[in-house]
């Protein structure tokens, strides 16, 4: 079996390289003879070495431009001359979708794994949605809208979620943790995505004194800072400036983390607030989950269902009321919760342990029967053998 996999690699800025790291390690290791071939979104940022069975093709295009002609040609012949039958698209901009017409003509196989955030999103523009063999969704609701919204036939589209290498997210004792000097009883809580407004990221700012002078608690700020955004360059600042004056309780991590420091990171918090209101999946939950956390987050579609359509469950949700930014060609209005609300749900949590330990509890069952990345590999192996076999 051969299958080529366009996208976000390892080490690059996208969430989609953390998603195939884990994803095509583990179909590595359990179906070693699968010959995986690469194509970078950034060529600049690949790590080839994270992923050494991977066979890597540069093509120089900037990522999210305007389609030129010779990456669909170039793209086609790589296929054509190694023999790929199918071709899988993660994390590509919508307007690259026409590849499928060249893949039809050398009898390969077309793939999108596609997270979906609103009805609204701008690839439902694409008029090839339905000519695309087979359509991957994370989540039961962005299936649902494939299928409404985009006009898919339901044949061509499946549900396999993102999922969590529970052998590496798990809860045990960090030198992470350690290194922070804590006291016995003092909570970390961990903020982790990209400083920006739709993140929520905000929102965080302003509760944070209160929650450190009441509860000594420690945030971590796992916060990206988008170059040349000034809305996020203008929140990672008042982070920065926020970790100087409170340099035991707040600890602002803007730079790039290799995937064994984040499980440590996940491993030594006690809470995950995640106050993002734009999620087509929203990784760190699981992991989380997989970690036993209590987690704060907004209730918006993706991550109701990720945590399972029940508050103060595997956490609680925070109602997003807030406008952060409007997207998608004005049409969608991301809400965000407020700090207030923020405040009030931390409050809640760090003033009810046990609650948060039977939340942890039942995330952690709920990954593991759900969200378990050696079961979902699994599937994607079966998927893609039946795809290329023609019995998708």
């Amino acid at each position: 079996m051969k299958s080529l996999w366009w996208g976000a690699m390892p080490n690059e800025q996208d969430g989609g390289a953390v998603i195939n790291y884990y994803l095509l390690k583990m179909m590595n290791y359990l179906e070693p003879n699968h010959q995986f071939y690469g194509i970078p979104k950034v060529p600049s940022m690949l790590e080839a070495s994270a992923l050494p069975f991977m066979q890597f093709h540069i093509i120089d295009y900037k990522r999210d431009e305007i389609p030129d002609k010779h990456v669909f040609e170039e793209i086609s012949a790589f296929v054509s001359k190694n023999s790929i039958p199918l071709l899988v698209m993660f994390h590509i901009p919508w307007e690259y979708f026409p590849i499928v017409n060249l893949m039809k003509g050398i009898k390969t196989k077309t793939l999108v794994h596609q997270t979906v955030h609103w009805d609204t999103d701008v690839m439902f523009q694409s008029k090839v949605l339905d000519t695309i063999d087979m359509w991957v969704a994370p989540t039961q609701w962005g299936m649902e809208r494939l299928s409404i919204t985009g006009k898919i036939p339901r044949k061509n589209i499946t549900y396999l979620p993102h999922a969590v290498d529970i052998e590496k997210f798990y809860p045990h004792n960090t030198s992470f943790r350690e290194s922070l000097n804590l006291a016995p009883n003092q909570k970390v809580i961990l903020l982790t995505g990209r400083c920006s407004l739709t993140k929520g990221f905000h929102k965080v700012i302003s509760v944070m004194r209160a929650i450190i002078k009441d509860y000594n608690s420690v945030f971590i700020i796992r916060g990206s800072i988008c170059p040349n955004v000034a809305k996020s360059e203008e929140i990672g600042y008042l982070y920065h400036i926020m970790a100087q004056q409170f340099p035991k309780n707040i600890i602002f991590l803007p730079d790039w983390l290799p995937p064994e420091m984040i499980e440590e990171i996940m491993a030594s918090c006690d809470i995950l607030c995640q106050p993002s209101g734009h999620e087509g999946f929203d990784v760190p939950l699981i992991e989380a989950m997989a970690c036993k956390k209590a987690i704060a987050v907004t209730n918006i579609p993706n991550h109701y269902e990720i945590m399972g359509k029940r508050n103060r469950y595997c956490g609680v949700f925070m109602e997003p009321s807030e406008v952060a930014e409007v997207i998608n060609n004005d049409q969608q209005e991301i809400k965000v919760p407020s700090s207030e609300v923020i405040e009030e749900t931390l409050r809640f949590l760090l003033e009810n342990p046990e609650e948060c330990e039977a939340m942890g509890e039942n995330g952690y069952a709920r990954v593991k029967r759900h969200y378990n990345l050696a079961k979902v590999a699994t599937n994607w192996l079966e998927l893609m053998s039946d795809i290329s076999e023609g019995d998708s």
